[in-house]
Parts: structure tokens; sequence; C-alpha cells
């Protein structure tokens, strides 16, 4: 998710370049709209990227940036909760191919990435993944997980510095 958009303006202000970011939660898609307004090249979405269309519960933290699909109904049935959009990658058909994507959905990735990498790897998309163990329990997923499902559609990952975001390239061509 897009969050507020720091990094949407970050990129907006320093590359030129089509920029389409997503946020499924209302809250911060507004401040997103806000933050977002100055820069025509900045498309922003109502909604998440996920494994098909179709409405999810999303548990709003505290700690902004920090939201998550919920996954169990105690979850979906907290007062801190929304539902929201989300839709594959794949039925976005209006959109131009990515050529860069940042996916950090807080544990929700593998979910993201199980529909879309076919997608992302016949465009040649370069990935930019948070993967953060803790995160990927709720979905009873881990990071070996996500890295078998990269390699099984020809990414390599590469570690940025010392934190949980790894450079996802296509390793090889079929």
């Amino acid at each position: 998710g897009a969050n507020v958009g720091m990094y949407t303006v970050f990129i907006a202000k320093n590359y030129e370049c089509k920029i389409h970011a997503f946020e499924p939660a209302s809250k911060y898609f507004k401040i997103l709209k806000k933050n977002t307004l100055l820069f025509n090249q900045v498309f922003i979405h109502n909604f998440g990227i996920g494994n098909s269309d179709q409405k999810q519960s999303i548990i709003l933290t505290d700690e902004p940036g920090s939201n998550y699909i919920a996954e169990t109904s105690s979850e979906k049935d907290q007062l801190n909760s929304e539902i929201c959009k989300l839709r594959s990658v794949k039925n976005l058909k209006l959109l131009d191919p990515p050529d860069l994507v940042k996916i950090d959905v807080e544990g929700y990735e593998y979910e993201v990435l199980i529909n879309s990498l076919e997608y992302f790897e016949k465009n040649k998309a370069i990935l930019i993944l948070e993967i953060d163990d803790e995160n990927l329990k709720r979905y009873h997923k881990n990071k070996n997980d996500i890295i078998k499902l990269l390699n099984l559609n020809n990414y390599s990952l590469k570690q940025i510095s010392n934190s949980n975001n790894y450079l996802c390239l296509i390793s090889k061509i079929k």
C-alpha cells in the first residue's frame, strides 16, 4: 500500500515517470490524495493489490504504515477495521505494465505475488519487496516461501542494505 505517499512523492520529485499508487484504507487514501495533488504524473487508486478481485477487512493500526489485511474472523470483527477493495493486477488492463513495483503490504506479499509474478516477469518488472517474517506469520508464510515463489518465476533477490527490503530482478529469460 502507498499509505500517505512518502515514497510516491519522493519518486515523483526526483524522477520523470508515471506512478500508480494503491492504498486501500480510506483514511490514508485521503492523505495520499492531498500529498500527491501537485504531481500530474501520479495516479492514485483507492484499492489494494491482492490475489483476486475481492473485498476484505483491513485492520487499521495505531502505527501509520502498519495496516494489514485481516486473516481471522476475530480480526475482521475489530472496531479498528474497515472493508476495502483488493484487485488482481492482471485485471488492471487499462494501466501500462510497470517497470518498477514496490510492495510493502505488512506480510500480505505472498498473496500479492502468487497471482502477479507471472505478469511482472512477462513485463520484466523490477520489484522492491519488504519481507518481514513476523508479518508473514499472520498469513502462515515465511521468507523462504517468498524466495521460492520468486525463484520459480525467474527472480533473484538482493537485500537492500541491512533492511527487510529486497531488490528482485529477472535472473534469466525464458
